[in-house]
């Protein structure tokens, strides 16, 4: 993955930021422009719009082995959006956002596993506007294998949109169908590192989401657009069915052993629980099972170096899911994302 960035800033009775990035690779590219402008009056203040454009290719990113008869879930969404958002700091590290989005979603996937390189996906697209408040408070020392501190974040928000699905040539019917959808959604995050020892910090860590949000045409295009739990950097780069869900409890526990200052092994542990899993029927439709007989769980030990130019790690993860459930990861540098439009 390449990522460059530029920035300008020109400091009066106001601060103006001019911000640019982008991202390419295999998995992930995006494009990103924001114009910020921070105000100092007695409650300081700021707002900022935002344009960007996401491209997340799930098939690409597999590492799973390939075999004649069996393909891995193909998925690629695009996201385009612009953000309108003023905040306001609430302490030296937490702050609080109230904003709009406005967005453009495509997801192409294909709903069977036996299909081939002439066949064309079944598409989602989903255009709609969120207005959204973040709460965001967070003293973590890294953005990415943090060992100190902690975060708490709540946000909320609704979704008003129009859904239109679009049959490839492996779709069971040949019909273009158009729905409108909202919701309303409620997501928080806590976790808290405590220093034991010289050597010894352990992390509790949290996380829920509560969501309204209805069936969309078919089961994958419901589990594309169902928020995902992610709390391993490299759990983002793979769709994972299991880890999606409207409703949710999560929970974990990490030890960290230290070795030198920068230089740590870490060993964490989650547990997630849907309120009711979604399940595919024989037609491909989504319905809802039984409350609380599924539950999934995953396990990640890193040892992690940290460089002035990011972390150098290597990791090894298990992932409660059907298909391939260990990796190993050598990784340079940090696997930073662009927000979404939810997020």
């Amino acid at each position: 993955m390449g990522f460059f960035g530029a920035e300008y800033k020109y400091l009066r009775e106001r601060g103006y930021s001019l911000y640019l990035n982008g991202y390419y690779g295999r998995f992930y590219s995006s494009l990103l422009a924001r114009l910020k402008i921070d105000y100092y009056t007695r409650i300081p203040f700021s707002i900022q719009a935002i344009a960007s454009y996401n491209r997340f290719d799930f098939y690409r990113s597999s590492t799973e082995t390939f075999y004649e008869d069996y393909r891995p879930p193909y998925v690629i969404q695009d996201e385009s959006y612009a953000k309108f958002e003023a905040a306001i700091p609430l302490q030296h590290n937490a702050k609080a956002m109230l904003g709009v989005s406005l967005a453009d979603n495509t997801d192409e996937y294909y709903q069977t596993i036996h299909f081939l390189k002439a066949d064309t996906t079944d598409q989602t697209d989903f255009k709609f506007y969120s207005p959204y408040f973040t709460y965001d408070a967070n003293t973590l020392n890294y953005p990415m294998f943090p060992t100190m501190g902690y975060q708490t974040l709540f946000q909320t928000c609704y979704v008003n949109g129009f859904e239109k699905f679009i049959p490839g040539s492996t779709s069971t019917g040949n019909n273009i169908i158009k729905n409108n959808r909202s919701w309303a959604q409620i997501h928080f995050k806590y976790e808290h590192y405590f220093k034991l020892n010289h050597f010894l910090n352990v992390n509790y860590y949290f996380e829920g989401n509560y969501s309204n949000q209805s069936f969309l045409n078919n089961y994958l295009s419901t589990v594309i657009a169902s928020p995902a739990f992610n709390p391993t950097p490299h759990l983002q780069t793979l769709f994972v069915e299991n880890f999606r869900n409207p409703i949710y409890l999560a929970a974990g526990i990490k030890t960290i052993f230290f070795f030198l200052n920068k230089f740590h092994l870490r060993i964490e542990g989650y547990v997630f629980q849907p309120y009711k899993r979604i399940e595919n029927t024989i037609e491909g439709n989504p319905q809802w099972s039984k409350p609380y007989i599924y539950r999934y769980g995953m396990v990640s030990s890193s040892l992690v170096y940290q460089t002035p130019f990011g972390p150098v790690s290597l990791t090894g993860c298990y992932y409660e899911k059907s298909d391939q459930k260990f990796y190993i990861i050598f990784n340079i540098g940090y696997l930073i994302f662009n927000k979404k439009a939810l997020n």
